[in-house]
């Protein structure tokens, strides 16, 4: 099974007051039903996750699971366009090859929610990056001079310069 490295600048801030403390919450003690309604509340400013596609009025119907991953996901599109990846694709395993630790870190960031149950809707990684953590990620990733980084350098950028994180996911 090959990984497609998804990127996508993400309104960190914006996710910290309004979803961060309930999501966390929820992925602790796997309850679902805040996430439903925070989904419901704002449901006209999210997405699908996977196309992008505007949520319906019946969005739920959708789901599989309905767990708090899945739920989650479909929250955490109010923070990110999911139709502007700017990841890496299948690539990103010939190029994290060539990094350092530190050159590893910067094309995913850090994990989100409790030890022993991270948010991870694909069950293949999930990892944010804090506008700082972009700053980091930029500078260190310029400096190895890999092509195939040229996206993703454009995406650590323009999310540097508006002040903004970034959401990998696999």
């Amino acid at each position: 099974m090959s990984f497609s490295h998804k990127a996508f600048e993400f309104d960190w801030l914006r996710f910290q007051v309004e979803l961060a403390p309930l999501l966390y919450r929820c992925l602790a003690d796997g309850r679902v039903q805040p996430l439903i309604e925070f989904a419901d509340q704002f449901r006209d400013s999210l997405a699908g996750p996977y196309e992008g596609e505007p949520l319906e009025p019946d969005w739920q119907r959708n789901l599989g699971d309905s767990d708090v991953q899945e739920v989650g996901d479909y929250a955490l599109t109010r923070y990110y366009s999911p139709a502007a990846d700017k990841g890496l694709g299948e690539t990103w395993m010939q190029v994290e090859s060539r990094l350092d630790d530190e050159g590893r870190h910067s094309l995913l960031g850090t994990a989100f929610g409790p030890p022993d149950n991270e948010f991870d809707p694909g069950k293949m990684g999930s990892y944010f990056q804090s506008p700082d953590g972009v700053r980091t990620s930029l500078a260190v990733l310029k400096r190895v001079g890999i092509k195939e980084l040229a996206d993703y350098l454009s995406l650590l950028d323009t999310a540097s310069k508006h002040g903004r994180g970034v959401y990998v996911t696999f």
